[in-house]
C-alpha cells in the first residue's frame, strides 16, 4: 500500500509539472499569435505612412520646385506651403512635413515658413539622411522647435526626392504624431492598449504611452535584461511587478527596432491550472475506483484462467504427439516469457525503422518555432543521436520545381529519393539535417563553426548546391535553388533564419535558376535609379516592330540592370510597373490600341527565377509587337488612306485644312475622317502634324543648323513660329530650341 500511495504521489507532482508547463505553452503560443498579428498591422500602418510620401512626393508643384527653385518668389513658395499644409489638416497622424531644396540650399516648413538649411533649428535631421544616402526610412525622436513649448514627440519619415532622378535633388520630410501613431495602430489592430505595449528593442522604453505604469515596467524589463532574460528573439518571462505577478510574452520585430510585449495576469494561469487539475482529479478517482473493481474481479476470476490454460496445453500435447507430457505451470510461463521476449524485439526493430520519421517531424518543429526552449530542443535531439559539434546555427531551404510529377504515382517517393540524395550530398561538405517541408521544399538545420557566411563557408554551399542541383538533373530531371538565413548563436533564433531564407527565396525571380542564394546578399540596400534610357530605346524599338532590338533591349534591363543588383522584389517590380505603363501610355498616344494585351504583375511575383521573368516579358513584348505589325498592315490596305498619305507625305508644307486632303482623294471630309482613324488608329491632322514635326526635326541640323526657327516654320507649313512652337513641344515635350541644343550637346542630330 505504501508504495502504491508513494507511486501515486510521484505520478501526480509530474502530471502538475506537466500541466503546468502545458498551460504556459499555450498561453505563450496564443499570445505570440496576438503579438504576430499586431506586427503586422505595425508593418502595414507604416507602409501606408510610406506611400502617402510617395503620392506628396509625386505633386506636379513639388518636382517642378525641386528641379528649378532659383526662380521662385516668396508668394510661389507660400503656394507651395499651402498645398503641403493641406495635407497635413487632412490627416490627424501628421504634425508636420519639410521639403528640403538641394539646389538653393533652403527648407519649406509647413509650421515655420522656409529657412536657409544653415539657419533651420532642425537641420540635423536633413543632413543625417543625406550622409547616410539612404533613399527612404523613419525613426522615432524628439523635436525641440523655436518655441518656448516642451518637445514633440515625433515618428519621422523620409525620403529622397524626386524618385526618377539619378541623384536626389531635395528630401521630403513627413513628421507624424507619435502618440497619435500608437494609437491609431492599437485602435486599427482592435487590441487592448493597457495590455499590449511597443518598446525599443534597445533600451526597452515603452513607446506606446507616456505614463507612470510604463515607467515602472521599464525599470522591470531593464532589469531582467541585465539577467540576460530578454536575450531571445521571442519568449515569455514572468515578472514581478510592484502591484501584482504576471507573465510578459515578447517577441522582437524583424522589420522594425521595437520589440512588441503582452502583460498575461497571473489570474489567467492559475484558473486554467485549477481547470485542469481539478478535471484530472476527477478523472484520477474514477479511475482509481474501475481499477480497485477489477482488481477484485480478477482476484476472484484469477485460478481459473490458469486451470483452463493447463488443461487446454495438456489437450494439445495429447493430441499431438498422443503422449500426454506433463508441464507445470512454470514452464508455461517461461515459454509465455521467450514469446514476449521476440515480440519485443520485433517492436523494437519497427521502433528503428520509425527513426528518421520522427526526427523530420522534430527538425520542421524547431524550424516552424514550434519548440520554443532551447534545452528541450537539446534533449530531444540527443535521444534521436543528434548531437552539434560547433555553435552556431542557420536555416536552409531548399526548393524543387517538382509540379509536373505531382500528378504521378510514385511522387512519393521520388521526393523522399530527391530528400536523401541532397541531405547525402550536403552532409559531405557540412553539418547538416533534414526535413520535408511543404510546396516541393525541403528544410535543413546548418551547423557551422563561424558567425558569418565567410568566403570559404560560401563556396562550400555553392559547390554543394551545383553538385545537388547535377544529381537532381541527371536523376529526376529537376532544378533546385537553394536559399539561406543568417547565422546566429541560439538554436532559438533557427526560426529567425528561417524566415530569412524564406525570404531570400522569394527574391530569387532575379537570379538564375540554379544560384545558392544567402540572406545577408538579398538585405544590402543599394541606391535606386530608373533606367529611362533603356525605355526610351526599347520603345523606339517596338514602334519600328525590330523583334530581334527589343530582345536585345529587354537582355540589357535584365543584365545590366537586374540581374546581380542587390534590389528588392518590390523595387525591380516598381520599376518594370513604370516602365511598362509608360510604354503603353506613350503607344496609345500615338492611337494604337493595347486592350488585348495584358501583363500580370502577380504573375511576376510567382516566377521562381531569373528565366521565367525573362519569358513572361519577352511573351508581352511579343504581344504588344503582333499588335503593332496588324496596325501597320492595315494601314495600306484601303486606297483612300494610301492616297491621302501619299498626298501628305507630298505636300505636308501646302496643306491647310483636312478638306484639302479629303478634296484629293475625292471623299468628304467626315468620312475621311472616320475611315483614316479607323485604319491608323489617330486622326489625319495628327497625322500630318507628325510629319512636318519630324520635318522640322531634319532642318533643324541642315548646313551647320543655318535656319532660323522662323524659316523653319515655313517650310513645313506652319504661318507663324508660335504654332510651329506649341506643336514640336506638344508632340516633343521640349521646344525646338531645346532639342537643338540638346542634340547638339550628344555630339548632332538623332
Amino acid at each position: 500500500m505504501t508504495i502504491i500511495v508513494i507511486l501515486i504521489l510521484a505520478v501526480g507532482s509530474s502530471y502538475l509539472m506537466i500541466v503546468s508547463h502545458d498551460i504556459k505553452s499555450e498561453l505563450a503560443r496564443s499570445s505570440q499569435n496576438e503579438i504576430s498579428g499586431m506586427m503586422k498591422h505595425a508593418e502595414s500602418l507604416i507602409a501606408n505612412i510610406e506611400q502617402l510620401s510617395l503620392q506628396v512626393s509625386l505633386k506636379p508643384g513639388v518636382n517642378e520646385a525641386l528641379t528649378n527653385p532659383y526662380p521662385y518668389s516668396i508668394l510661389q513658395y507660400g503656394a507651395l506651403k499651402n498645398q503641403l499644409k493641406e495635407e497635413v489638416n487632412s490627416n490627424n497622424l501628421l504634425y508636420s512635413i519639410y521639403l528640403y531644396f538641394r539646389l538653393n540650399n533652403r527648407i519649406l516648413t509647413t509650421n515655420e515658413g522656409i529657412y536657409a538649411l544653415d539657419q533651420f533649428f532642425d537641420k540635423q535631421i536633413i543632413t543625417t539622411n543625406f550622409e547616410a544616402g539612404s533613399s527612404k526610412g523613419y525613426q522615432m525622436r524628439s523635436l525641440k522647435d523655436t518655441s518656448p513649448s516642451e518637445p514633440v514627440e515625433l515618428l519621422t519619415f523620409h525620403r529622397l526626392v524626386p524618385l526618377t532622378a539619378k541623384e536626389p535633388l531635395g528630401e521630403l520630410i513627413l513628421n507624424v504624431k507619435r502618440q497619435a501613431f500608437f494609437d491609431a495602430l492599437f485602435r486599427y489592430a482592435s487590441v487592448d492598449s493597457s495590455k499590449m505595449m511597443i518598446m525599443d528593442s534597445e533600451s526597452y522604453d515603452i513607446l506606446s504611452e507616456n505614463s507612470a505604469r510604463s515607467k515602472a515596467l521599464t525599470r522591470s524589463l531593464q532589469s531582467l535584461n541585465a539577467g540576460h532574460s530578454l536575450s531571445d528573439s521571442s519568449g515569455m518571462v514572468q515578472v514581478q511587478g510592484e502591484d501584482e505577478t504576471y507573465f510578459l510574452s515578447y517577441a522582437r520585430s524583424d522589420t522594425t527596432p521595437w520589440m512588441v510585449a503582452e502583460r498575461i495576469p497571473y489570474s489567467d494561469y492559475q484558473l486554467a491550472w485549477k481547470s485542469k487539475v481539478h478535471a484530472a482529479t476527477q478523472v484520477a478517482v474514477v479511475i482509481i475506483l474501475i481499477s480497485i473493481a477489477l482488481a477484485c474481479l480478477y482476484s476472484i476470476r484469477f485460478t481459473r484462467p490458469w486451470k483452463n490454460m493447463v488443461r487446454d496445453y495438456v489437450e494439445q500435447q495429447v493430441g499431438h504427439s498422443g503422449n500426454m507430457v506433463k508441464k507445470d505451470e512454470s514452464q508455461l510461463v517461461a515459454e509465455a516469457i521467450r514469446e514476449l521476449v521476440s515480440e519485443n524485439r520485433y517492436i523494437k526493430q519497427t521502433l528503428e525503422q520509425s527513426k528518421p520519421i520522427i526526427r523530420f517531424r522534430l527538425i520542421y518543429d524547431i524550424l516552424t518555432n514550434r519548440v520554443f526552449e532551447t534545452s528541450v530542443m537539446a534533449n530531444r535531439l540527443q535521444h534521436l543521436g543528434i548531437v552539434f559539434p560547433h555553435s552556431y546555427y542557420a536555416a536552409i531551404i531548399v526548393r524543387a520545381d517538382m509540379q509536373l510529377l505531382e500528378d504521378q504515382e510514385d511522387y512519393n517517393e521520388i521526393r523522399l529519393l530527391l530528400f536523401s540524395t541532397i541531405e547525402k550530398e550536403l552532409r559531405r561538405r557540412l553539418f547538416v539535417v533534414g526535413t520535408i517541408l511543404e510546396n516541393h521544399q525541403f528544410g535543413f538545420i546548418l551547423n557551422a563553426p563561424v558567425s558569418t557566411y565567410m568566403t570559404q563557408l560560401k563556396l562550400e554551399l555553392d559547390a554543394c548546391c551545383q553538385a545537388a542541383n547535377r544529381i537532381g538533373q541527371e536523376e529526376f530531371g529537376i532544378t533546385l535553388q537553394i536559399a539561406l538565413g543568417g547565422i546566429y548563436s541560439s538554436m532559438n533564433s533557427l526560426n529567425k533564419s528561417y524566415h530569412e531564407a524564406k525570404r531570400a527565396l522569394h527574391n530569387t525571380a532575379w537570379t538564375y535558376q540554379t544560384d545558392c542564394v544567402f540572406f545577408e546578399d538579398t538585405a544590402d540596400s543599394r541606391k535606386w535609379s530608373y533606367p529611362l534610357a533603356i525605355q526610351k530605346e526599347l520603345l523606339r524599338r517596338l514602334k519600328s516592330v525590330d523583334r530581334e532590338s527589343a530582345k536585345l533591349s529587354l537582355d540589357e534591363l535584365f543584365d545590366r540592370y537586374m540581374v546581380g543588383k542587390s534590389y528588392t522584389r518590390d523595387e525591380v517590380q516598381d520599376t518594370i510597373t513604370l516602365m511598362m505603363g509608360a510604354i503603353v501610355q506613350e503607344l496609345y498616344e500615338d492611337g494604337y490600341s493595347l486592350d488585348k494585351v495584358h501583363l500580370r504583375f502577380q504573375s511576376v511575383s510567382e516566377c521562381e527565377h531569373i528565366g521565367q521573368v525573362k519569358e513572361l516579358f519577352y511573351g508581352y513584348i511579343s504581344d504588344i509587337m503582333n499588335l503593332l505589325e496588324q496596325f501597320q498592315d492595315n494601314k495600306m490596305s484601303n486606297a483612300y488612306i494610301s492616297k491621302a498619305i501619299d498626298y501628305m507625305q507630298t505636300y505636308y508644307d501646302r496643306i491647310e485644312s483636312i478638306a484639302d486632303i479629303a478634296d484629293h482623294v475625292g471623299v468628304s471630309s467626315s468620312y475621311l475622317s472616320r475611315m483614316f482613324r479607323a485604319e491608323t488608329g489617330k486622326a489625319p491632322l495628327d497625322y500630318l502634324t507628325r510629319l512636318r514635326i519630324d520635318k522640322s526635326k531634319e532642318l533643324l541640323f541642315v548646313g551647320n543648323c543655318q535656319y532660323s526657327l522662323q524659316e523653319i516654320c515655313g517650310q513645313i507649313g506652319y504661318h507663324d513660329v508660335q504654332s510651329f512652337i506649341r506643336f514640336f513641344k506638344k508632340w516633343e515635350k521640349i521646344t525646338p530650341g531645346e532639342y537643338r541644343k540638346l542634340q547638339l550637346e550628344k555630339g548632332g542630330a538623332l
